[in-house]
């Protein structure tokens, strides 16, 4: 193969189900990528259907229902892959590699993990206008994150990477109810949306200048 045409594997993921193979190939002359889809039988992988990405693939996971494939740059980014609609708009969650990402067991959240070290939590809602939410950006001070592993039960999950302990993270650490609880008692009263971004990292900017984030709270004009 001439060296302009060099390909990199950069990953191999099976499927939950175990019938279909993704490689992804990184393009060493123009910075872009592609993944290639194969399935699986009794008489080995038959080529199914591939598709290029104008970005460098840092990592992939498939999403437990095996319809979308979840991807990380080497900027920084998630995209969404649809096996069916194609792919989302890019999502900047990572200063650098997206090295790792992994799915909770129902399929309603996705880790990311990069070389900067920061872990984000994300809501994934597949009919929503923005499929991914980031809930909570976590951060570990001792160096890259490599993988993520999940508690197939629920309850956390594990991070590893360029330091050798294996950390846990609790899903008190990041959970919903969590992050409205801590909200609830530092501010005493509903949110302005730049406010309510801090605690549950979210930064629509098309909503609306008021936020009622809690019901039995007063609302900013009954606030002092």
């Amino acid at each position: 193969m001439p060296e302009a045409d060099r390909r990199t594997v950069r990953r191999l993921a099976w499927s939950n189900a175990g019938d279909k193979l993704l490689v992804a190939l990184n393009h060493q002359s123009d910075n872009t990528s592609e993944i290639l889809s194969f399935n699986f039988d009794l008489k080995g992988l038959n080529s199914a259907s591939s598709f290029p990405l104008p970005f460098v693939i840092g990592s992939v996971a498939w999403h437990p229902r095996d319809d979308v494939i979840a991807i990380g740059t080497a900027g920084g980014a998630i995209v969404l892959q649809s096996l069916i609609a194609g792919p989302t708009k890019p999502v900047v969650g990572h200063d650098g590699f997206v090295t790792t990402l992994s799915w909770s067991p129902d399929g309603q959240q996705l880790f990311t993990g990069g070389e900067d070290g920061g872990v984000k939590v994300w809501n994934f809602d597949p009919d929503g206008k923005n499929q991914l939410t980031l809930i909570i950006s976590l951060r570990q001070d001792t160096g890259g994150i490599r993988v993520i592993g999940v508690d197939p039960q629920g309850g956390g999950f594990y991070t590893g990477g360029t330091d050798p302990r294996i950390l846990y993270w609790p899903e008190g650490r990041y959970s919903t109810v969590t992050i409205l609880g801590r909200a609830r008692r530092v501010v005493h009263r509903n949110m302005f949306t730049t406010e309510w971004a801090l605690y549950a990292a979210g930064d629509d900017r098309q909503s609306k200048q008021y936020e009622k984030t809690f019901d039995r709270l007063p609302a900013l004009s009954e606030s002092q």
